[in-house]
């Protein structure tokens, strides 16, 4: 049987499950980060110019252009909008690895994921049942932040008389960037936990800290490609999005090679 299809109805339980377990937390957190920012970067500076010191001017580039807006206002929007897709991956990614463990570190200690593995499904089946279910719960976090971040943005910009041109470029920086995130961290958090089960425990070293490193270190590397060489954006962004399809596959072919039952028995 195809191992899409055999990892779709497990898929579909853990998904309700992790809705019930965690769906208030998964929009309600993201909605007050995405609420709290737009108060600190472009709310603030209205109310209190006086907290920004030093000249500064609206920002801009070939990527985005802020108009139409003067002052501390415009200048906090217009970094907020330069810096915005590099920060929404950062976003993603640290969204997702949290959520990953979730769904996947519970069933590794109360004897699920032993009983799964007992049963007629492919192992490769049960990596991609949990990587999906991550990936849908992260995706669902993180557009609620997006929307409580882009539209009070855009509601205060209006109200300034401001206007944004965003490019092809940077729209596509803003989707695939932390749509890879998302990947790789689903994908090798779920990884982990086949590999090495005891590094997802709260006992591990920082927390599970050396997890969160592999599966955000691509991010931030890549925001600071971006960073230095902004006019090679769209290839960072191709590089990036493809490295991130790339490595997921991978993980995904080599997960029956490396997994040992021992190790989740521990």
């Amino acid at each position: 049987m195809n191992t899409a299809v055999q990892a779709g109805p497990l898929a579909r339980a853990l998904a309700s499950r992790t809705w019930r377990h965690q769906g208030r937390h998964i929009t309600l957190v993201p909605l007050g980060a995405g609420l709290a920012l737009v108060v600190l970067l472009l709310v603030l500076p209205r109310v209190y110019p006086e907290g920004i010191h030093g000249d500064v001017s609206t920002a801009s580039s070939d990527l985005a252009t802020v108009t139409g807006l003067h002052g501390t206002t415009g200048a906090a929007l217009g970094a907020a909008l330069l810096s915005a897709p590099g920060l929404l991956g950062v976003a993603a990614g640290l969204i997702t690895l949290s959520i990953s463990r979730a769904v996947i570190a519970g069933d590794l200690t109360s004897g699920v994921m032993e009983a799964l593995l007992a049963t007629p499904l492919r192992l490769r089946a049960v990596f991609l049942a949990y990587t999906g279910t991550a990936l849908a719960a992260a995706l669902l976090a993180w557009l609620t932040l997006v929307a409580a971040f882009t539209g009070p943005a855009w509601a205060v910009l209006t109200a300034g008389g401001g206007h944004v041109h965003l490019t092809t470029g940077y729209v596509l920086l803003g989707v695939l960037v932390p749509a890879g995130s998302m990947l790789w961290a689903a994908s090798v958090t779920v990884f982990t936990a086949f590999l090495y089960p005891a590094g997802l425990r709260a006992t591990a070293g920082l927390n599970g800290g050396l997890v969160r490193a592999v599966g955000l270190l691509p991010t931030l590397g890549a925001t600071l490609a971006v960073a230095l060489a902004p006019g090679k954006y769209t290839q960072v962004t191709a590089w990036y999005a493809g490295g991130s399809l790339t490595l997921a596959t991978a993980l995904l072919v080599a997960v029956p090679l490396v997994f040992k039952a021992d190790r989740l028995l521990e």
